[in-house]
């Protein structure tokens, strides 16, 4: 009996081929128990509340860390940090960071498996086999990942952004790369 495309997309184990749409149908997409798979924009939009949240707690975290050693110049309209260690810096830092991980690591690896952006968008993190919690451990290496694609992404651009201060042109690997020169108009 041939395999068609569908069933070859819906062979990982935890899947249930049965019942998934035919090719070219309206019908959500299940889980092995019956259970709507999340789209991506409502994935998307979970992130993005719990990183609105996060962003919050990190801004004040910052400030009671650091302090209020910001101000806001109106004549060159930049901010400008006042007096203060570098080290307190990275330390507030490293601390979001981990509190960071630490936010998403016990909320997706809970009982319930959602983060605060999960919840306003009904969905959750289930293990794929059985169900059931994806447990602290899978939770931690779902963010990690998460975070070493991030890295992999921004590192390359912020690359190619420092690149322009040390070639001749000011041109960027990408201005290279398409033969481009960025100019005034």
């Amino acid at each position: 009996m041939p395999v068609s495309p569908a069933t070859d997309f819906y062979s990982e184990p935890g899947i249930d081929q049965k019942n998934q749409p035919e090719i070219g149908t309206q019908r959500t997409l299940q889980d092995q128990f019956g259970r709507p798979i999340a789209g991506g924009l409502a994935r998307l939009a979970a992130f993005a509340i719990d990183c609105l949240i996060l962003d919050v707690a990190s801004s004040i975290a910052l400030y009671l860390l650091i302090g209020s050693n910001f101000s806001f110049n109106p004549d060159t309209g930049k901010v400008v940090l006042h007096n203060t260690y570098p080290a307190s810096f990275w330390l507030a830092f490293c601390l979001i960071v981990v509190a960071n991980i630490a936010y998403f690591t016990f909320m997706n690896g809970s009982p319930k498996g959602q983060t605060l952006g999960k919840m306003v968008m009904r969905i959750s993190v289930r293990d794929v086999r059985t169900g059931a919690s994806i447990g602290q451990a899978m939770a931690l290496l779902r963010i990690v990942l998460m975070g070493v694609f991030f890295v992999a992404y921004l590192v390359p651009l912020v690359l190619d952004f420092v690149w322009l201060f040390f070639e001749p042109m000011r041109r960027t690997w990408h201005d290279l790369a398409s033969r481009s020169i960025v100019v005034r108009v």
